[in-house]
């Protein structure tokens, strides 16, 4: 019952999160700016706003519903749900759901560095109305097939698949006559 019990405070609201939106805000907009700068689109960041340079001249700030604090929150309690049912021993069960943060931070960067590149590519208005307001649900599909490979590999015995990349490797060495 230890679990289910725990699992209860997801439904409590997590007001001590709120103190974490700001500096993911800041991060994911510094991460996006370098990575819209490396892909060859200029840009400034200004605090949570990112200028392109292109030549229509769009702005965007990241605010505090792209700090990605929500879709971290429902990761990790999708995440300890998924892992309490299929993984075997704890320190799998904590290894899936500590890769919940990190899964869902680098997807809100690459949700916000998309919604830059959109804009270049499409203008603002599209950008900000269709691609903004959908890509999240594609993002955080992507999120989920992560946590699930993940899952596969901690599932997975790495003494038995060493033994079947041994096996295999000596099979197809063979003594020369």
């Amino acid at each position: 019952l230890l679990f289910p019990c725990a699992y209860l405070l997801f439904c409590v609201p997590m007001t001590f999160l709120d103190s974490l939106t700001f500096p993911l805000q800041v991060m994911a907009t510094i991460t996006s700016t370098g990575l819209l700068n490396g892909l060859g689109l200029p840009c400034i960041r200004s605090g949570t706003y990112v200028s392109l340079q292109a030549e229509n001249g769009f702005h965007f700030e990241v605010g505090e519903g792209c700090s990605g604090i929500r879709s971290m929150v429902a990761l990790m309690a999708l995440t300890a749900a998924y892992g309490f049912l299929t993984q075997k021993g704890a320190w799998r069960k904590w290894v899936l759901f500590l890769s919940s943060v990190p899964i869902a931070i680098v997807c809100n960067v690459v949700r916000i560095t998309t919604v830059g590149l959109v804009a270049a590519a499409y203008g603002e208005k599209f950008a900000l109305n269709i691609y903004h307001d959908y890509s999240g649900y594609i993002v955080f599909t992507v999120a989920i097939l992560l946590m699930l490979s993940v899952s596969h590999l901690l599932a997975e015995d790495p003494r038995k698949r060493w033994q079947q990349c041994k096996r295999a490797l000596t099979s197809h060495i063979s003594p020369s006559s």
